[in-house]
């Protein structure tokens, strides 16, 4: 799973891996540790690794 989000100035980059249910048919559940990045963002929007 992917999420993407702007808090001005900054972007968030949130990664989880994502698996179904043992016990429950149907039902997706989150698994393991979830990752997160911070890139500051520039005037132009752009992020300071694109520059």
């Amino acid at each position: 799973m992917l999420l993407l989000l702007v808090d001005e100035p900054t972007l968030i980059l949130s990664l989880a891996h994502k698996r179904w249910a043992q016990n429950e048919a149907e039902k997706i559940v989150l698994d393991g540790d979830l990752m997160s990045a911070s890139l500051p963002c520039t005037a132009s929007g752009t992020t300071e690794a694109d520059t």
